[in-house]
């Protein structure tokens, strides 16, 4: 399995690629990844995400930890398809999203901002009706 997380930490942009365990790309997001790989192994922090072994050698904890400790905005994720991939970006950036939507229809914002706060809707049904919005001028 291979994939690629391409956005932004903080301000700067970087690429990180996670082959079969084999970590290439942006040195200081790699830095950063082993640092709360470390981190999450050996003081099993809270806030997940959670995994028994070697965060590093595990795909899907590997993405987790680049989408919830490492990037600040995810731009795209490129490769072998993971599982909940798209809903974690979707989750990670609909705060932007909400935020770029408030700048053109207060309201629409937050209206969906509600629904999300109060849990009526999933997370990709929040992220299409923001997005129509902001095509639609709204």
């Amino acid at each position: 399995m291979q994939f690629t997380v391409r956005g932004f930490i903080d301000e700067r942009e970087a690429a990180v690629t996670w082959n079969n365990g084999d970590i290439t790309g942006d040195e200081k997001a790699i830095d950063s990844l082993r640092l709360e790989s470390g981190l999450c192994g050996e003081l099993g922090r809270t806030g997940g995400p959670y995994y028994v072994g070697d965060y590093l050698d595990n795909p899907t904890a590997a993405f987790l930890l680049l989408a919830q400790r490492v990037f600040t905005e995810i731009v795209e994720v490129a490769g072998d398809p993971l599982p909940g991939a798209d809903t974690i970006r979707k989750r990670m950036n609909l705060p932007k999203l909400i935020s770029d939507l408030a700048n053109r229809d207060t309201a629409a914002a937050l209206r969906i901002l509600q629904e999300w706060g109060e849990g009526r809707k999933p997370v990709a049904q929040l992220w299409e009706e923001a997005t129509d919005a902001l095509e639609r001028g709204e």
